[in-house]
């Protein structure tokens, strides 16, 4: 294909720039050798010679075109020359284009002098790695000669999905009525209001599957942009479960994808596949009382909006404080509909999110990322603290407790009680609470799940008298596995507590955590439980997606820097979607 026209240029791959149209291309052989050496040597070395050729700027035909060429045409397809990358003194200084959730985005290609034919504007520019489609875009500003020392030219490129802000849906196309899934939604905008109207392909094998969300009511969207269309469709198609991206994609295809959020497309390995990752916690997102208002529908007469609900998560209040957000959604949504968007913004942002950053060396078009997906990240072997219960409502059975949920399950014979305290507490919204007096022998356990070699554990723990009165222990199999004795220090306040047994870790993990009574009681007593830590040894994981890439390839490195993030729930994105379209309708005097 034309996009193959520069397979050769194993680690940095070479430039294309045209039309849809195919060209032919021979395989190199040793990818990864041509690679390691270009990474050693730049882009101009050949593994054949083992030395670099001289530059080579040529118009050429389309059978002419062979590895390490970047072929330049018009948006109409005709060749205007090439530029081999794998040359001594190639023009080509360097690189550097951006992929995201949402496909290519903008890219720069440096020349280091100015080529022997023209550079139309809206050519059409494809970039190969190692024999592998990496970006395609469109000339928006061709190189001009520059007034500093360094004398770079540049050229400025934007990828396709540039078309879907400034169309909209073709004559006829633009109403969909109740009960039409998102996804042929989907189909029918990109089947009918993107081929034949911008450079962008259809291609049916990249539209997954129905969604199984239908609309429940019939839309118009005739005069808004593709790009809010689709963003409005990709929230409105999300669940907790899944969720969906569109793009424009590498080939300058139209993709619509659904990931399983629990399922990650690809796993790095901290050291190896990335280097200099940096996660942290989001705590700006944090969002814990949420009002949600509704604009007032057009031609209704009305002005302002009304009040949908508003809702609240007292866990996440009594940890980080009130923080408020309002959100409005268009008139047209339903009572029943602004509550569950409510409840699932809510859902999204009451607990912060953990965002990363990181870089990765670019090798071979292996080394491609599938932007948008969830992905796993895994640390390097070490020793690393995490949260093994919160001890919070979840831990507690009651009339509601579904049999095989994980809570805590008294053993033996007593009067040895387990409640949930809300008034009582070190971290969330409540502390685990043991209720005794004859409970002598008396273990109250819950079942834990965790594979990962753990050594120590932490928690905090109240009581009403002084002294030790309980054992405390976790284990694989049983509960008492490894155990210490617990002597509080004081009445009517929490300490923290850590029993230490690195001597003797738990190589396969925790499945169990108990706490015995050890006597029995003059009068009644109680013991208060919260948050429970480990300490664990071995490769922490995140689980993030992969937002964006921005590949930086020049004549010796080629380096990627990595933007990662939580994925939103879907009513962020809906909501988010919703509102453009109010903006759009706004505009437009659709919506006052």
């Amino acid at each position: 294909m034309l996009a193959d026209a520069l397979v050769g240029s194993a680690v940095l791959g070479g430039f294309t720039v045209g039309s849809t149209s195919p060209l032919g291309s021979e395989p190199v052989p040793q990818p990864g050798y041509v690679g390691r050496r270009r990474a050693q040597m730049g882009w101009g070395y050949d593994y054949r010679t083992h030395c670099r050729a001289y530059r080579f700027t040529i118009p050429t035909q389309p059978a002419q075109t062979g590895a390490g060429n970047l072929t330049i045409t018009t948006i109409s397809g005709a060749i205007l020359g090439t530029l081999r990358t794998d040359t001594q003194l190639s023009p080509i200084s360097g690189v550097k284009y951006t992929r995201d959730r949402n496909g290519c985005a903008d890219a720069t290609l440096i020349l280091c002098n100015a080529p022997s034919f023209e550079i139309l504007p809206f050519a059409v520019v494809r970039y190969s790695l190692d024999g592998v489609r990496a970006y395609e875009g469109v000339v928006t500003a061709p190189p001009e000669i520059p007034t500093t020392d360094d004398k770079a030219l540049e050229c400025k490129i934007f990828g396709f999905r540039r078309w879907l802000e400034q169309l909209q849906p073709a004559d006829g196309y633009g109403v969909f009525e109740a009960g039409t899934d998102v996804t042929e939604i989907v189909r029918s905008i990109a089947q009918n209001s993107l081929v034949g109207r911008s450079p962008i392909r259809y291609d049916a094998a990249k539209i997954d599957a129905l969604s199984g969300t239908v609309i429940a009511a019939d839309i118009d969207v005739t005069n808004k942009s593709l790009k809010s269309i689709l963003n409005f469709l990709a929230g409105l198609a999300q669940t907790p479960e899944y969720y969906y991206v569109w793009k424009i994609d590498e080939e300058g295809a139209f993709a619509w994808t659904r990931y399983d959020r629990a399922t990650p497309v690809k796993t790095f390995f901290v050291g190896y596949d990335i280097f200099d990752f940096k996660p942290s916690r989001n705590f700006d997102t944090i969002k814990n009382t949420i009002s949600i208002h509704r604009e007032a529908e057009p031609e209704s007469g009305d002005s302002g909006f009304g009040v949908v609900g508003i809702f609240n998560d007292e866990t996440s209040v009594k940890k980080y404080g009130r923080l408020e957000l309002v959100q409005k959604v268009p008139g047209y949504v339903a009572d029943a509909d602004g509550v569950a968007y409510g409840e699932a913004l809510l859902s999204d942002l009451a607990e912060p999110k953990y965002a990363a950053t990181g870089k990765a060396l670019l090798r071979s078009g292996d080394d491609l990322l599938p932007e948008g997906a969830p992905v796993r990240v895994v640390m390097p072997f070490g020793v690393f603290r995490d949260e093994l219960s919160p001890f919070d409502r979840a831990q507690v059975a009651d009339e509601y407790t579904d049999e095989y949920a994980d809570v805590f399950e008294v053993q033996g014979a007593g009067d040895l009680a387990v409640s949930f305290d809300s008034d009582n507490f070190v971290y969330a919204n409540g502390a685990v609470k043991l209720d005794f007096e004859s409970a002598a022998g008396q273990v109250a356990v819950l079942p834990l799940v965790n594979k990962t070699p753990l050594r120590k554990i932490f928690f905090y723990a109240r009581a009403t008298r002084n002294g030790a009165i309980i054992r405390v222990g976790v284990g694989k199999n049983a509960w008492n596995e490894r155990t210490a004795t617990i002597s509080l220090k004081s009445a009517g306040e929490f300490y923290p507590f850590e029993i230490d047994f690195s001597d003797d870790p738990l190589f396969s993990g925790i499945g169990f955590f108990g706490v015995e009574i050890l006597g029995d009681e003059n009068a009644p007593q109680s013991v208060w439980l919260d948050k429970l830590d480990g300490e664990f040894v071995g490769n922490k994981t995140y689980k993030l997606i992969l937002e964006s890439a921005t590949y930086d390839l020049n004549a010796t490195t080629g380096e990627v820097a990595l933007k990662f993030g939580q994925p939103a729930a879907s009513i962020v994105d809906y909501v988010a979607a919703l509102q453009v379209l109010v903006s759009d309708m706004q505009r437009t005097g659709q919506q006052t």
